[in-house]
């Protein structure tokens, strides 16, 4: 749980964070308490329109880091990261938790799978089990040709599907197309962020 009065303090901010960015998104996941109608904040998170529409001109790899918040309750903050065409570091998302947990971990990874992902975003406009299986299918596959016949499969289930994936770089998506640039050295670019 995240607890203390900065808490309370909390929403206010990330409302007005977004007023100040618009399209910002804020994600809260509140605990029930033994108090009818009273909840208890145990998870938050909050990514920037424009590094989420700014992920979209950056490799396809994401660094994910925590750091211990130095207050009396000992929270956590959870930093995803990746690199631009400069090498620079951007921030993609932030979640604050009570802990680094398997359960705080997937929640944040979620949370970032579903602001971030093409794969997200193609199962929410088109909401078919074999469309996404198919889209992951061709997403992760490496050899072009292989590629191609998914991408076969895909048209003469869904026209619109194929060409709405059809619409975006695959540099941007596909493993088989990405000409290996998006292969990053380093695992400590989001240590850039949360060891400041």
């Amino acid at each position: 749980m995240v607890r203390g009065s900065s808490v309370k303090k909390l929403p206010r901010f990330m409302a007005f964070l977004q007023k100040l960015n618009p399209g910002t998104v804020v994600e809260w996941l509140n605990l029930d308490t033994d108090r009818p109608g009273v909840q208890m904040l145990h998870y938050v998170f909050w990514a920037f329109r424009p590094c989420i529409e700014g992920f979209r001109s950056c490799r396809n790899v994401i660094s994910v880091d925590g750091t211990h918040l130095y207050t009396k309750y000992k929270h956590k903050l959870l930093v995803a990261v990746t690199l631009d065409a400069n090498q620079q570091v951007l921030p993609l998302a932030f979640a604050l938790v009570d802990e680094e947990s398997l359960a705080s971990w997937r929640w944040f990874l979620q949370m970032l799978a579903k602001h971030l992902s093409v794969l997200f975003k193609f199962n929410k406009k088109f909401n078919n089990i074999r469309l996404k299986d198919l889209c992951w299918r061709a997403g992760a596959e490496v050899n072009a040709r292989k590629f191609e016949r998914i991408m076969t499969e895909i048209r003469e289930l869904n026209e619109e599907a194929y060409n709405w994936l059809e619409m975006i770089d695959k540099t941007q998506w596909t493993l088989s197309h990405d000409s290996g640039w998006r292969t990053v050295l380093t695992t400590n670019m989001s240590e850039c962020v949360t060891e400041c």
